[in-house]
C-alpha cells in the first residue's frame, strides 16, 4: 500500500496535540533577539495563532502565493481582541502608539470588534506585547482554534431604548472563555456574540461603523498573570504577561 501523507490539517492537529504555545512565551522572546530566520514553520504556521499572530502578507493576495495561498513576507500581523468593542482612552491612545511605532502607523477596526496591527517585525512582539498587557489588553485567543473575541452591541449601556445592558454578560464570558487554557484545542475557532437588547438594532455582525465605545475609566494597574515571564535579558521587569483568563 502506498504510504499515506500527513494532510495539512492532520499536521495542525498533531502540532496543537504536542503543546499549547500561551506556555511558551520564552520562546517567542528567543525569536525575537535571534530574529525571524530562527522561527520554525510549526510557530510560523500553527502556534503564533491562538496568540493573536500571523504572518503578513504580502498585499497582493493569493496572486503572489501558490496553491491558492498568498505569500507571506519576514513581518507580522497582531490581532487585539476587544470584548464588546469597550476601549477605553489609555488603550485607544496606546494602540495608536504602537502603530506609529511599529506599524507604519495603520491600524485596522475589524467587523467583529478587533484592532489588527499590521507589519510588525518579531524583534518587537515581546514590547509589543508588554505594552498592551500593561493597559489591559491582550491579544490571546484572537486567532486560531480557540473561542475568539466575543463581539456585542457597540450602543450597549448608552442607548436610551434599550431593554437591558449585556455588555456586562459579554465581558463576563469573555474573562472565563477568551485565552482560557482548558479551551485551547478546540476542533475550530469559537465565536460568540450577545445579541443587542435594543428595539430595532442590528444584529452586532451587521454593524459597521460604530464597531467600537469608549469608556471612560481608570486606567488598569498590577494587571498580573499566572504564567512566569522569561528570565531572558529581553523580558521587561516592569510588564508580566497577562491573565489568560481575565478582560
Amino acid at each position: 500500500m502506498p504510504e499515506l501523507k500527513e494532510t495539512k490539517a492532520q499536521r495542525v492537529e498533531r502540532l496543537k496535540r504536542a503543546k499549547n504555545p500561551w506556555d511558551h512565551l520564552d520562546e517567542i522572546r528567543a525569536f525575537a533577539r535571534q530574529g525571524f530566520d530562527s522561527i520554525p514553520p510549526e510557530w510560523l504556521g500553527t502556534y503564533f495563532r491562538p496568540w493573536g499572530i500571523y504572518t503578513q502578507g504580502d498585499g497582493v493576495g493569493v496572486i503572489g502565493g501558490k496553491n491558492g495561498e498568498g505569500k507571506a513576507v519576514p513581518y507580522f500581523m497582531v490581532r487585539i481582541r476587544i470584548p464588546n468593542g469597550l476601549l477605553t482612552s489609555e488603550q485607544a491612545r496606546t494602540i495608536a502608539d504602537l502603530s506609529d511605532h511599529f506599524g507604519n502607523g495603520v491600524a485596522d477596526i475589524t467587523v467583529r470588534q478587533n484592532v489588527q496591527l499590521h507589519w510588525i517585525r518579531v524583534e518587537n512582539l515581546p514590547e509589543l506585547l508588554e505594552r498592551l498587557w500593561s493597559v489591559g489588553l491582550r491579544t490571546t485567543g484572537a486567532c486560531g482554534d480557540v473561542t475568539r473575541n466575543i463581539t456585542g452591541c457597540p450602543l450597549a449601556g448608552v442607548h436610551a431604548h434599550e431593554i437591558a445592558d449585556v455588555s456586562p454578560l459579554t465581558l463576563a464570558l469573555d474573562k472565563e472563555l477568551g485565552g482560557n487554557p482548558d479551551f485551547y484545542n478546540l476542533p475550530r475557532k469559537f465565536k460568540i456574540t450577545t445579541p443587542p437588547e435594543i428595539p430595532r438594532v442590528p444584529h452586532p455582525s451587521q454593524l459597521r461603523v460604530r464597531v467600537l465605545t469608549f469608556l471612560h475609566l481608570p486606567p488598569v494597574t498590577n494587571h498580573q498573570s499566572p504564567i512566569t515571564p522569561s528570565a531572558s535579558p529581553s523580558a521587561s521587569p516592569a510588564a508580566s504577561p497577562p491573565n489568560l483568563t481575565s478582560p
